[in-house]
């Protein structure tokens, strides 16, 4: 403001911020939508939007499968995401990086329930043998 003194600036009065101690303790849980948080959405660049109903799937299944393997935070699963795409790289021309990723996990997943059952069945039948 031209001509006006620093005395004649008008301040605004001495407040303290406000305490962000009582927000620390509160868990941040991200918006979701049809039970995928947003930002795995925003990882896989898909518009909440425009993204079609075998995508959603897709993604809440990889969602869902990386949350059961880290039992964790959304940071967690992100990660765990993260390090499923650089073991299996990048997509061909005709598929997305979600597909890809789907593909890989619905096959993993599918394995380890086979060898979890593997192994049941092999302590019944040590059982049965011991019997």
């Amino acid at each position: 403001m031209p001509g006006l003194t620093k005395e004649q600036i008008p301040q605004a009065p001495n407040q303290s911020p406000p305490s962000t101690a009582s927000l620390d303790n509160l868990p941040m849980e991200s918006p979701c939508w049809h039970g995928v948080p947003v930002e795995v959405y925003r990882y896989f660049n898909q518009d909440i939007g425009t993204t079609d109903e075998k995508s959603m799937n897709q993604l809440k299944d990889i969602y869902q499968i990386a949350k059961e393997t880290t039992g964790g935070t959304l940071e967690q699963v992100l990660d765990r995401i993260n390090s499923w795409e650089l073991k299996v790289g990048s997509p061909s021309i005709v598929e997305t990086r979600h597909s890809k990723m789907w593909n890989y996990v619905k096959i993993q997943h599918h394995i380890n329930n086979l060898l979890k059952e593997q192994k049941r069945l092999e302590r019944t039948a040590n059982v049965n043998r011991n019997v």
